[in-house]
């Protein structure tokens, strides 16, 4: 799991925690610990469910984390066909609340008051923040599964197009 970790990681450039940073009211520090603390949770989250769907043990997949599964193994459709592009529509139809939940389920309360916890950020706040976030982990978990384990290049997020627009450059 380290090596996924990593490159989850390397996909959220100084620039992005600046983005989350503004988008929340915090500083770029504080922002940075919330969510480095979000990662391996989000990442865990995924890759259990990823697990419970490959080996098909139906006990192990409660019904809170829908089509996420699928999603990953049809990883890079185009949008409206599920992978990551119909994770990236959904998202446009503000459905990234909705990849929260299929990802943490009933889980989702405890791990915002754990993470608010150990980052000092409020759980309103961390919310918010896991919610921007669940998008950008599931691309790159997803991205790292079916290409390995080579990093991308760092990328700078001058483009403009805000946090949405950085998961989409990412995917592309």
């Amino acid at each position: 799991m380290a090596g996924v970790l990593d490159f989850i990681k390397d996909q959220i450039d100084p620039g992005t925690i600046d983005r989350i940073s503004k988008e929340i009211g915090e500083d770029p520090a504080t922002t940075k610990r919330a969510v480095d603390a979000s990662v391996p949770l989000l990442a865990g989250a995924i890759s259990t469910q990823e697990a419970a769907q490959a080996t098909g043990d139906v006990a192990a997949q409660p019904a809170r984390f829908g089509g996420l599964g699928d999603m990953i193994a049809g990883a890079g459709g185009a949008p409206g066909a599920g992978g990551i592009g119909g994770a990236i529509g959904g998202m446009l139809g503000g459905a990234g609340g909705g990849m929260l939940e299929s990802i943490l389920g009933g889980s989702k309360s405890s791990v915002q008051e754990d993470i608010a916890k150990q980052s000092g950020v409020n759980p309103q706040k961390v919310m918010r923040i896991l919610t921007m976030l669940a998008p950008i982990v599931f691309a790159a978990y997803t991205k790292h599964k079916n290409a390995g384990t080579t990093p991308s290049q760092p990328r700078t997020t001058e483009g403009g197009g805000g946090i949405l627009g950085d998961i989409i450059d990412r995917v592309t």
